[in-house]
């Protein structure tokens, strides 16, 4: 019973093609991940600069209070949640 439901809920194995495309996935995965992040930057430094934005919530903006250490426990990762000016 337990191993029945357990290969219902998560499968029994996967196809050897999908693991090949974990694979080719993963060669090109520190090219994205860091395009993501520069991406990221260039996106929260734009909505800072305009005036219909309240506030923009991403440390790694230098102007973040946490800036400092969010660079030193998180690098640069993050996520970007911003608000718009009612």
């Amino acid at each position: 019973m337990i191993r029945n439901q357990s290969q219902i809920n998560l499968g029994g194995c996967i196809s050897p093609f999908n693991p090949w495309l974990i694979m080719r996935g993963s060669v090109t995965l520190p090219l994205r991940m860091e395009r993501h992040n520069e991406n990221a930057l260039k996106l929260a430094e734009y909505l800072e600069a305009l005036p219909c934005v309240r506030f923009v919530s991403y440390p790694g903006l230098a102007s973040h209070p946490a800036h400092e250490l969010a660079k030193a426990q998180m690098g640069p990762g993050w996520v970007l949640p911003c608000q718009r000016r009612s």
